[in-house]
Protein backbone atom coordinates (compact mmCIF):
# COMPACT_ATOMS: atom_id res chain seq x y z
CA UNK A 1 0.00 0.00 0.00
CA UNK A 2 2.97 2.22 0.52
CA UNK A 3 3.33 2.89 -3.46
CA UNK A 4 -0.23 3.65 -3.53
CA UNK A 5 0.26 6.44 -0.89
CA UNK A 6 3.11 7.75 -2.55
CA UNK A 7 1.68 7.90 -6.10
CA UNK A 8 -1.55 10.01 -4.19
CA UNK A 9 -0.31 13.22 -5.41
CA UNK A 10 0.46 12.27 -9.16
CA UNK A 11 -3.54 10.96 -9.38
CA UNK A 12 -4.50 14.46 -9.49
CA UNK A 13 -2.11 15.14 -12.25
CA UNK A 14 -4.77 12.71 -14.53
CA UNK A 15 -6.06 13.95 -17.54
CA UNK A 16 -9.08 11.60 -18.44
CA UNK A 17 -10.54 11.10 -21.85
CA UNK A 18 -14.53 10.71 -22.12
CA UNK A 19 -15.36 8.14 -24.27
CA UNK A 20 -19.38 9.00 -25.72
CA UNK A 21 -18.00 13.01 -25.61
CA UNK A 22 -20.33 13.90 -28.31
CA UNK A 23 -23.71 12.99 -25.89
CA UNK A 24 -22.47 14.86 -23.04
CA UNK A 25 -24.72 17.71 -22.16
CA UNK A 26 -22.90 20.61 -19.58
CA UNK A 27 -24.54 21.69 -17.10
CA UNK A 28 -24.25 23.84 -13.75
CA UNK A 29 -26.33 21.28 -11.60
CA UNK A 30 -24.58 17.99 -10.42
CA UNK A 31 -25.39 15.05 -8.90
CA UNK A 32 -22.34 12.29 -7.73
CA UNK A 33 -24.15 8.88 -6.96
CA UNK A 34 -21.72 6.76 -5.79
CA UNK A 35 -20.77 4.47 -2.35
CA UNK A 36 -18.08 4.45 0.05
CA UNK A 37 -14.86 5.78 -1.97
CA UNK A 38 -16.64 6.22 -4.97
CA UNK A 39 -18.26 9.29 -3.70
CA UNK A 40 -15.74 10.97 -1.85
CA UNK A 41 -14.00 13.00 -5.46
CA UNK A 42 -17.71 14.83 -4.93
CA UNK A 43 -17.40 15.87 -1.62
CA UNK A 44 -13.71 17.28 -2.07
CA UNK A 45 -14.96 19.13 -4.73
CA UNK A 46 -17.49 20.66 -2.82
CA UNK A 47 -14.91 21.63 0.41
CA UNK A 48 -12.38 23.61 -2.71
CA UNK A 49 -15.49 25.16 -4.19
CA UNK A 50 -18.61 25.39 -2.10
CA UNK A 51 -20.65 27.60 -4.97
CA UNK A 52 -20.91 24.49 -7.43
CA UNK A 53 -24.07 22.98 -7.24
CA UNK A 54 -23.29 19.42 -6.38
CA UNK A 55 -25.15 16.60 -4.29
CA UNK A 56 -23.98 13.85 -3.38
CA UNK A 57 -26.46 10.80 -3.35
CA UNK A 58 -25.49 7.55 -1.73
CA UNK A 59 -28.58 5.48 -2.25
CA UNK A 60 -30.83 3.53 -4.49
CA UNK A 61 -33.02 4.95 -7.02
CA UNK A 62 -32.55 8.69 -8.54
CA UNK A 63 -31.63 11.94 -6.12
CA UNK A 64 -34.52 12.90 -4.46
CA UNK A 65 -34.55 15.82 -5.75
CA UNK A 66 -37.44 18.55 -7.72
CA UNK A 67 -37.81 17.54 -11.19
CA UNK A 68 -36.20 20.38 -13.13
CA UNK A 69 -33.03 19.43 -11.42
CA UNK A 70 -33.04 15.73 -12.53
CA UNK A 71 -33.98 17.01 -15.76
CA UNK A 72 -31.14 20.15 -15.77
CA UNK A 73 -28.31 18.48 -14.30
CA UNK A 74 -25.90 15.79 -14.91
CA UNK A 75 -26.50 12.65 -13.28
CA UNK A 76 -22.78 11.09 -12.29
CA UNK A 77 -22.67 7.29 -11.49
CA UNK A 78 -19.51 6.45 -9.74
CA UNK A 79 -18.13 3.70 -8.77
CA UNK A 80 -14.80 1.92 -8.69
CA UNK A 81 -14.72 -1.52 -8.97
CA UNK A 82 -18.23 -1.08 -11.69
CA UNK A 83 -20.52 -3.42 -9.93
CA UNK A 84 -21.44 -1.50 -6.71
CA UNK A 85 -24.97 -2.52 -6.13
CA UNK A 86 -26.97 1.12 -5.57
CA UNK A 87 -24.79 2.73 -7.93
CA UNK A 88 -26.18 0.60 -10.95
CA UNK A 89 -29.65 0.76 -9.61
CA UNK A 90 -29.42 4.71 -9.85
CA UNK A 91 -28.16 4.04 -13.96
CA UNK A 92 -30.82 2.53 -14.53
CA UNK A 93 -33.07 4.37 -13.64
CA UNK A 94 -31.34 7.69 -15.23
CA UNK A 95 -31.63 5.78 -18.30
CA UNK A 96 -35.35 5.12 -17.48
CA UNK A 97 -35.90 8.36 -17.10
CA UNK A 98 -33.33 9.52 -20.17
CA UNK A 99 -31.48 11.82 -17.53
CA UNK A 100 -28.11 13.60 -18.55
CA UNK A 101 -26.26 11.14 -17.50
CA UNK A 102 -22.65 10.28 -17.41
CA UNK A 103 -20.18 7.31 -15.57
CA UNK A 104 -16.57 6.80 -13.63
CA UNK A 105 -15.24 3.66 -13.02
CA UNK A 106 -12.33 1.06 -13.23
CA UNK A 107 -14.28 -1.11 -15.28
CA UNK A 108 -17.19 -3.89 -14.50
CA UNK A 109 -20.76 -3.81 -15.45
CA UNK A 110 -21.49 0.16 -15.00
CA UNK A 111 -18.85 0.79 -17.92
CA UNK A 112 -20.05 -1.93 -19.66
CA UNK A 113 -23.74 -0.73 -19.49
CA UNK A 114 -22.31 3.04 -20.24
CA UNK A 115 -20.70 1.44 -23.24
CA UNK A 116 -23.63 -0.47 -24.33
CA UNK A 117 -26.45 2.41 -24.35
CA UNK A 118 -23.62 5.60 -25.75
CA UNK A 119 -23.57 7.02 -22.09
CA UNK A 120 -20.66 9.29 -21.65
CA UNK A 121 -17.99 7.58 -19.44
CA UNK A 122 -14.25 7.69 -18.07
CA UNK A 123 -12.39 4.95 -17.18
CA UNK A 124 -10.22 5.07 -14.54
CA UNK A 125 -6.85 3.23 -12.95
CA UNK A 126 -7.80 -0.17 -12.26
CA UNK A 127 -6.18 -2.07 -8.98
CA UNK A 128 -6.69 0.03 -6.35
CA UNK A 129 -8.91 0.60 -3.24
CA UNK A 130 -11.47 2.83 -3.92
CA UNK A 131 -10.37 5.08 -1.26
CA UNK A 132 -6.86 5.43 -2.76
CA UNK A 133 -7.96 6.59 -6.04
CA UNK A 134 -9.86 9.84 -5.15
CA UNK A 135 -7.17 11.78 -7.54
CA UNK A 136 -8.54 9.74 -10.52
CA UNK A 137 -12.04 9.89 -9.12
CA UNK A 138 -12.13 13.98 -8.58
CA UNK A 139 -10.04 14.73 -12.13
CA UNK A 140 -12.75 12.50 -13.90
CA UNK A 141 -15.63 14.33 -12.62
CA UNK A 142 -13.85 17.95 -13.16
CA UNK A 143 -13.89 16.61 -16.39
CA UNK A 144 -16.93 15.07 -16.76
CA UNK A 145 -18.24 19.12 -15.34
CA UNK A 146 -16.58 20.97 -17.56
CA UNK A 147 -15.21 22.53 -14.61
CA UNK A 148 -11.55 23.15 -16.40
CA UNK A 149 -9.89 25.49 -13.95
CA UNK A 150 -10.38 23.79 -11.09
CA UNK A 151 -8.63 20.63 -12.82
CA UNK A 152 -5.33 23.21 -13.25
CA UNK A 153 -5.42 24.02 -9.77
CA UNK A 154 -5.61 20.20 -8.78
CA UNK A 155 -2.71 19.66 -11.18
CA UNK A 156 -0.41 22.89 -9.97
CA UNK A 157 -1.28 21.41 -6.02
CA UNK A 158 -0.10 17.88 -6.70
CA UNK A 159 3.17 19.43 -7.61
CA UNK A 160 3.73 20.98 -4.32
CA UNK A 161 2.77 17.94 -2.34
CA UNK A 162 4.91 15.04 -1.26
CA UNK A 163 3.77 12.37 -0.17
CA UNK A 164 6.92 10.68 1.84
CA UNK A 165 7.50 14.36 3.60
CA UNK A 166 3.85 13.67 5.49
CA UNK A 167 5.09 9.90 6.80
CA UNK A 168 6.37 10.73 9.70
CA UNK A 169 3.02 13.17 10.71
CA UNK A 170 0.91 9.80 9.45
CA UNK A 171 3.15 7.82 12.05
CA UNK A 172 2.91 10.44 14.86
CA UNK A 173 -0.94 10.50 14.65
CA UNK A 174 -1.19 6.78 14.38
CA UNK A 175 0.69 6.78 17.60
CA UNK A 176 -1.72 8.95 19.38
CA UNK A 177 -4.99 7.06 17.73
CA UNK A 178 -3.69 3.35 18.64
CA UNK A 179 -5.36 1.84 21.36
CA UNK A 180 -8.52 4.20 21.02
CA UNK A 181 -11.98 4.85 18.98
CA UNK A 182 -10.64 7.58 16.67
CA UNK A 183 -13.57 10.43 16.52
CA UNK A 184 -12.83 13.05 13.56
CA UNK A 185 -14.05 16.75 14.26
CA UNK A 186 -14.02 19.62 11.42
CA UNK A 187 -16.00 22.01 10.50
CA UNK A 188 -18.82 21.78 7.73
CA UNK A 189 -16.62 22.83 5.27
CA UNK A 190 -14.10 20.89 5.93
CA UNK A 191 -16.08 17.84 6.83
CA UNK A 192 -15.56 15.56 3.82
CA UNK A 193 -11.80 15.23 4.69
CA UNK A 194 -13.20 13.73 8.43
CA UNK A 195 -15.06 11.59 6.63
CA UNK A 196 -12.02 10.22 4.39
CA UNK A 197 -9.77 9.91 7.55
CA UNK A 198 -13.25 7.80 9.23
CA UNK A 199 -13.32 5.65 6.28
CA UNK A 200 -9.50 5.13 6.39
CA UNK A 201 -9.94 3.83 9.77
CA UNK A 202 -12.77 1.64 9.21
CA UNK A 203 -11.53 -0.25 6.25
CA UNK A 204 -7.08 -0.15 6.37
CA UNK A 205 -6.59 -0.26 9.72
CA UNK A 206 -9.98 -2.03 10.90
CA UNK A 207 -10.49 0.44 13.39
CA UNK A 208 -13.86 1.88 14.95
CA UNK A 209 -14.47 5.36 13.86
CA UNK A 210 -16.58 8.14 13.62
CA UNK A 211 -17.04 12.00 12.27
CA UNK A 212 -19.29 14.74 13.16
CA UNK A 213 -18.98 18.69 12.26
CA UNK A 214 -19.00 22.49 13.96
CA UNK A 215 -21.13 23.90 14.94
CA UNK A 216 -23.64 20.94 14.92
CA UNK A 217 -22.40 18.59 17.33
CA UNK A 218 -22.21 20.98 20.13
CA UNK A 219 -25.61 20.76 20.26
CA UNK A 220 -25.93 17.31 20.63
CA UNK A 221 -22.95 14.81 20.61
CA UNK A 222 -21.08 16.53 22.68
CA UNK A 223 -23.11 15.69 25.89
CA UNK A 224 -22.36 12.01 25.54
CA UNK A 225 -19.09 12.47 25.91
CA UNK A 226 -19.06 15.14 28.63
CA UNK A 227 -21.37 12.92 30.41
CA UNK A 228 -19.26 11.29 33.25
CA UNK A 229 -19.58 7.85 31.90
CA UNK A 230 -16.86 5.12 32.41
CA UNK A 231 -14.70 4.56 29.14
CA UNK A 232 -14.60 8.04 27.67
CA UNK A 233 -11.14 8.17 28.52
CA UNK A 234 -11.08 5.30 25.31
CA UNK A 235 -11.66 7.64 22.69
CA UNK A 236 -9.38 9.91 20.51
CA UNK A 237 -10.44 12.88 19.39
CA UNK A 238 -8.68 14.79 16.33
CA UNK A 239 -9.55 18.00 14.87
CA UNK A 240 -8.91 19.06 11.79
CA UNK A 241 -8.24 22.96 11.79
CA UNK A 242 -8.49 25.83 9.89
CA UNK A 243 -7.38 28.72 9.21
CA UNK A 244 -9.84 29.92 7.02
CA UNK A 245 -12.90 28.45 9.30
CA UNK A 246 -14.82 32.03 10.62
CA UNK A 247 -13.47 32.88 13.91
CA UNK A 248 -16.83 31.33 15.75
CA UNK A 249 -15.56 28.00 14.51
CA UNK A 250 -12.14 28.20 15.52
CA UNK A 251 -13.60 29.44 19.10
CA UNK A 252 -15.72 26.10 19.36
CA UNK A 253 -12.78 23.80 18.74
CA UNK A 254 -10.57 25.45 21.55
CA UNK A 255 -13.88 25.64 23.87
CA UNK A 256 -14.69 21.60 23.33
CA UNK A 257 -11.26 20.69 23.47
CA UNK A 258 -10.95 22.15 26.97
CA UNK A 259 -14.16 20.39 28.07
CA UNK A 260 -12.76 17.29 26.71
CA UNK A 261 -9.76 17.43 28.04
CA UNK A 262 -11.19 18.56 31.55
CA UNK A 263 -13.70 15.38 31.38
CA UNK A 264 -10.09 13.23 30.41
CA UNK A 265 -10.74 12.98 27.43
CA UNK A 266 -7.26 12.93 24.65
CA UNK A 267 -7.88 15.59 22.13
CA UNK A 268 -4.98 16.70 19.38
CA UNK A 269 -5.33 19.40 17.00
CA UNK A 270 -4.52 19.15 13.40
CA UNK A 271 -4.02 22.09 11.27
CA UNK A 272 -5.05 21.62 7.45
CA UNK A 273 -2.80 23.52 4.87
CA UNK A 274 -4.38 27.09 4.28
CA UNK A 275 -2.81 27.69 1.29
CA UNK A 276 -4.95 30.06 -1.60
CA UNK A 277 -5.03 26.86 -3.78
CA UNK A 278 -6.96 24.79 -1.82
CA UNK A 279 -6.58 21.72 -3.60
CA UNK A 280 -3.13 21.50 -1.44
CA UNK A 281 -5.26 21.44 1.61
CA UNK A 282 -6.69 18.26 0.42
CA UNK A 283 -4.17 16.37 -1.02
CA UNK A 284 -2.26 17.04 1.93
CA UNK A 285 -4.93 15.33 4.26
CA UNK A 286 -5.65 12.52 1.74
CA UNK A 287 -2.03 11.50 2.26
CA UNK A 288 -2.02 12.28 6.01
CA UNK A 289 -5.29 9.91 6.21
CA UNK A 290 -3.68 7.25 4.06
CA UNK A 291 -0.51 7.55 6.40
CA UNK A 292 -2.29 6.99 9.34
CA UNK A 293 -4.16 4.13 8.29
CA UNK A 294 -1.09 2.11 6.95
CA UNK A 295 0.76 2.75 10.22
CA UNK A 296 -1.98 1.69 12.47
CA UNK A 297 -3.17 -1.61 10.33
CA UNK A 298 0.15 -2.74 10.36
CA UNK A 299 0.45 -1.95 14.50
CA UNK A 300 -2.55 -4.45 15.09
CA UNK A 301 -1.33 -6.87 12.58
CA UNK A 302 -4.38 -5.98 9.70
CA UNK A 303 -3.77 -6.18 6.42
CA UNK A 304 -4.57 -2.83 4.96
CA UNK A 305 -5.96 -3.54 1.85
CA UNK A 306 -7.99 -7.27 2.89
CA UNK A 307 -12.16 -5.91 2.92
CA UNK A 308 -13.31 -9.68 3.36
CA UNK A 309 -16.45 -9.13 5.41
CA UNK A 310 -17.29 -6.41 3.22
CA UNK A 311 -16.74 -8.24 0.17
CA UNK A 312 -18.64 -11.45 2.00
CA UNK A 313 -22.02 -9.10 3.28
CA UNK A 314 -22.81 -7.82 -0.40
CA UNK A 315 -22.64 -11.80 -1.98
CA UNK A 316 -25.35 -12.51 0.95
CA UNK A 317 -27.51 -9.70 -0.39
CA UNK A 318 -27.57 -10.36 -4.01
Amino acid sequence: MREYILGLPEQFKFRPEVINRGKLKKSEKFMAAGMGGSHLAAGMIKTVNPFIDLLVHRDYGLPRVPDYFLKEGLLVASSYSGNTEETLNVFEKGLEQKLNLAAISSGGKLLEEAEKEGVPFIKIKSGLPARMAVGYSVKAFLKLAFLEEEAEKAEEAAEKVKANSLESAGKNLADFLSGGTAVIYASGVNFPLAYYFKIHLNETAKMPAFCNFFPELNHNEMASFLSGRKNGEKFRFVFLADEKDVEKIRKRMKVTKRFLEEAGIEVKIIELLAEKNGWEKIIHATVLASWTALFLAEREGFSPLDVFKIEKFKEEIR
